[in-house]
C-alpha cells in the first residue's frame, strides 16, 4: 500500500511539473504583475512579510504556486485578503507570476 501511494504521488508530481513547464510563460510579465499586485503583501523580494503573516513565495515550484492560485480562485482554499488579486488574474497571468517566482532565489 505504501509503495502504491508513493508511485501515485510521484506520477502526480511529474504530471504537474511537466504540465506547468509545457506552457509558455513570460517571466518579465510575471515580474511586472507581481510587483504591481503582490509585492505589497509578500514583499518586493517575495520573502514574505512577518508582521503581515504572508508567506515566502520566492523559489517555490511554479506548479505548486499555480495550483495554489487555482485553489484560491476556485474557492477550494479561501483567502479573503487575496480575493481581489486572484479574481482579477487570468490563467496566463497566473502562469507568468508562478514562473517568475520559481526563478527567484
Amino acid at each position: 500500500m505504501i509503495i502504491k501511494n508513493i508511485v501515485t504521488w510521484l506520477a502526480i508530481s511529474l504530471t504537474l511539473t511537466l504540465s506547468f513547464h509545457s506552457y509558455g510563460q513570460d517571466i518579465a510579465k510575471g515580474a511586472r504583475y507581481y510587483k504591481e499586485n503582490c509585492a505589497i503583501c509578500h514583499g518586493q523580494d517575495a520573502l514574505g512579510i512577518e508582521r503581515k503573516l504572508t508567506p515566502r513565495l520566492a523559489g517555490q515550484k511554479g506548479y505548486y504556486l499555480l495550483d495554489q492560485l487555482n485553489r484560491f480562485k476556485s474557492g477550494k482554499r479561501p483567502a479573503v485578503e487575496m480575493k481581489a488579486t486572484y479574481d482579477a488574474m487570468n490563467k496566463q497571468e497566473m502562469k507568468d507570476v508562478a514562473a517568475f517566482l520559481e526563478k527567484m532565489p
